[in-house]
């Protein structure tokens, strides 16, 4: 018996691992946990999930619940394997109970999961998780139903206190129940008041819909770009003007990815360079991201070799590492990274950083500019939807309803 037990230990800590990781991102969606990390350090879908309007209960996040629920497992675990005796039979009574309850739970998030077309792994996990422990329960009462007395009436006489041990024990139960949600609930009121201003209200997304659509339509014919993240033949598309080493387009890009993760081929982004620095930017006051003119340079070299979101990808993911300092050094170290993950070869790498450094594409950069200024670009990130001009990057519940809105009338 004791083998089920232990494996049973081993999936509720692994389970309560998965969900304060869960429990974190919900306050915290860029937080780094290493190999628990959803994708590819740019944007969590695990994190998005984790963040979305399915993701509380009365105010609680769904994962502080999971959290309990394996840390109640893990107690009750403990005891039976010390205890023995009649605590197996209540055990795997009252774990049945508890898990199918949970599994019954996980067909709800499913289908939730199913309805927001996105896909967490480490919510799968959970999933699995107890699966396999309430498989375990199932193996333990039909093989030891005979032997240890799993019967109903039984059962039913370990719950009356009729000795001094049961009293204590169910003492510390209820004592210990209430000191572990007292704390669970704590830490939540604790994350929630140093890192609750990072969670979009409804009623936020509620009010930014209804400013995109009172924003008169903009009269204006875009360029062609090369810069395409999304498939090329979506029904939406979204313009950006940018400057690649600004901060508010660093975070407006884990946006972007969110919108593509969800939308797939019904959504494309389309870039327009836009770079605050006085190097190749007559029309900038001042340079306010040193280099962006050579980080410009590098992306349209990338979209020109066919390798934008790649590139894209490691960019914005050290960006973190070059903030305030980009240089050629950093530029040489992003496309050496991209060219590992996808398997270049040396001249390959020898051609980019040619190309980039010839300034070929500089008349590229130089005509998005020009457009931009003429067209009262000052500041990025700049969006253009269905001809309405966006100021700044706003956060996917309220690009969500947007692009939602926008889709569901094509």
């Amino acid at each position: 018996m004791k083998k089920y037990f232990y494996s049973i230990l081993v999936l509720s800590i692994l389970g309560a691992i998965i969900s304060a990781v869960l429990f974190v991102q919900h306050y915290l969606p860029n937080a780094n946990f290493g190999i628990l990390a959803c994708d590819d350090g740019v944007i969590s879908s695990c994190a998005s999930v984790s963040r979305s309007k399915f993701s509380t209960i009365f105010g609680v996040p769904i994962s502080a619940l999971g959290l309990l629920f394996y840390l109640f497992f893990i107690f009750f675990t403990l005891i039976c394997d010390y205890a023995g005796n009649i605590y197996v039979r209540i055990f795997v009574v009252l774990g049945l109970i508890l898990a199918a309850m949970g599994l019954a739970a996980d067909l709800v998030l499913i289908s939730i999961l199913f309805y927001m077309k996105m896909f967490c792994h480490l919510c799968a996990t959970t999933y699995l998780i107890n699966a396999i422990i309430f498989a375990i329960l199932l193996i333990l009462y039909f093989r030891y139903k005979s032997s240890i007395n799993f019967n109903i009436i039984n059962i039913i006489k370990d719950f009356k206190l009729d000795s001094a041990d049961k009293r204590a024990v169910l003492s510390l139960f209820i004592l210990f129940s209430f000191l572990l949600c007292f704390s669970v609930l704590q830490l939540n009121e604790t994350l929630k008041a140093n890192h609750g201003s990072n969670l979009i209200t409804q009623e936020q997304v509620d009010d930014y819909l209804k400013k995109f659509n009172d924003t008169p339509v903009t009269n204006i014919t875009l360029p062609p770009s090369n810069l395409v993240l999304g498939n090329p033949n979506a029904k939406l598309t979204i313009n950006v003007f940018t400057d690649f080493l600004c901060t508010a387009c660093h975070n407006f890009f884990k946006t972007e990815k969110q919108i593509l993760k969800k939308y797939r081929d019904k959504v494309k982004f389309v870039y327009y360079h836009f770079p605050f620095d006085q190097d190749c930017n007559k029309y900038a006051s001042r340079t306010r991201e040193q280099n962006s003119c050579m980080a410009s340079y590098q992306i349209e070299t990338a979209a020109a070799m066919n390798i934008l979101s790649d590139y894209l990808d490691v960019h914005f993911s050290r960006y973190r590492e070059f903030v305030g300092t980009y240089s050629q050094e950093w530029a040489d170290k992003i496309i050496e990274e991209t060219a590992k993950n996808i398997n270049w070869n040396e001249d390959s790498i020898a051609l980019f950083k040619a190309i980039a450094g010839s300034g070929q594409y500089a008349h590229i950069i130089e005509n998005n500019i020009d457009f931009g200024a003429v067209n009262g670009i000052n500041a990025t990130p700049t969006l253009f939807i269905n001809g309405k001009r966006l100021l700044g990057g706003p956060r996917f519940p309220m690009l969500d309803a947007v692009v939602k809105q926008e889709l569901g009338r094509r």
